[in-house]
């Protein structure tokens, strides 16, 4: 089960990669049987989206449904349901002692996002969102079209707004796409 696989898959595709091919091929990579999503009304100022592996046996919606789960708040634009699903997607690439599947593990986690960042010290709960939000980035923005958007750049013919649209991406993460550390941060990434 490779990032690196699903990577180079996505590099085929113009954007806005669409949700099911990447599931399709996350299930194929891990050799998962399924995956579901629900709509929730989560608080989406503490909350936008989770993902519950089967694992967490004892959640209602696994319970429910008795497969990895997806949730998303039903109050969200478009693009956020979107970016979160797919966000969400690559925790089934996750290490198993990185799942959040017990309360005290999701504590720690809340009490990592209110912290102030400390990555050696993070559980590997908070490292898996951080990786996981990095791993959907790479994915949704083929290299050749992240080049193109630094071309325009440097021109000033840029237009965020268009391509966090073209991306189907939260306008606040497409500087994300500029960061210095994007390349090497993508490449760590496929080396695991």
């Amino acid at each position: 089960m490779s990032y690196a696989e699903l990577y180079a898959y996505c590099q085929d595709f113009d954007p806005p990669i669409k949700r099911g091919v990447v599931k399709d091929k996350v299930l194929a990579l891990t050799g998962c049987p399924r995956i579901t999503t629900m709509f929730s009304t989560l608080d989406i100022l503490s909350c936008r989206g989770m993902y519950l592996s089967v694992k967490n046996s004892d959640h209602q919606f696994v319970k429910q449904h008795g497969c990895h789960i997806i949730v998303l708040a039903r109050d969200l634009p478009k693009e956020w349901h979107h970016f979160i699903y797919l966000k969400e997607v690559m925790h089934l690439f996750d290490d198993p002692l990185a799942a959040t599947d017990s309360g005290d593990k999701l504590e720690q986690l809340l009490t990592d996002f209110s912290s102030p960042f400390d990555w050696e010290n993070a559980s590997p709960q908070y490292k898996s969102e951080i990786r996981c939000f990095w791993m959907a980035l790479g994915i949704m923005c083929p290299e050749k079209v992240r080049q193109t958007y630094i071309k325009q750049r440097e021109d000033g013919s840029f237009d965020e707004y268009a391509a966090a649209l073209q991306l189907r991406i939260p306008q606040g993460y497409v500087p994300r796409l500029f960061d210095r550390r994007f390349e090497e941060t993508i490449r760590t990434l496929k080396q695991k």
